[in-house]
């Protein structure tokens, strides 16, 4: 069984690849920015380690680009 621990990692370290999304509504994705700089962000973002301290996204790219929207790093 994996192993679930939650880290804060800076964004620029994430690297997103296809994902199943394909277009994201810029209106949507203002309003989960809005969201999150009011609520916070529930739900994490899930990614898997990779080589030289980088990380690759599995699930949370709305999330991920609305914070990068907000101008956050971590």
């Amino acid at each position: 069984m994996s192993q679930q621990f939650i880290q804060h990692i800076p964004l620029d370290k994430i690297v997103t690849g296809k994902q199943v999304r394909e277009r994201f509504d810029e209106e949507s994705l203002k309003g989960l920015a809005q969201s999150l700089r009011e609520s916070g962000q529930h739900e994490p973002i899930h990614v898997l380690p990779l080589a030289g301290e980088m990380y690759s996204l599995l699930t949370g790219g709305r999330r991920l680009r609305a914070m990068r929207k907000n101008g956050a790093v971590t």
